[in-house]
C-alpha cells in the first residue's frame, strides 16, 4: 500500500497479508497507519479466484 499524498492517512486491509519486513500478519479490516509518501509492502495468498472479464 502507498500514500501519494502530502498528509498522513489511514486505510483497512482488504484481505489477511503478512508484512513483508516484519513477517506479521495484517488482519482483514486492520487500520494502517501511512505518513506522507509512506509505502508498507504486504503479501497476501492467492485465493485461487480469478476475476470476471
Amino acid at each position: 500500500m502507498h500514500n501519494r499524498s502530502w498528509e498522513s492517512t489511514r486505510v483497512q486491509s482488504p484481505v489477511d497479508p503478512s508484512d513483508v519486513l516484519n513477517g506479521g500478519l495484517v488482519p482483514a479490516g486492520a487500520e494502517l497507519d501511512l505518513g506522507p509518501w509512506d509505502v508498507r509492502v504486504l503479501v497476501a495468498e492467492d485465493g485461487g479466484t480469478t476475476p470476471d472479464a
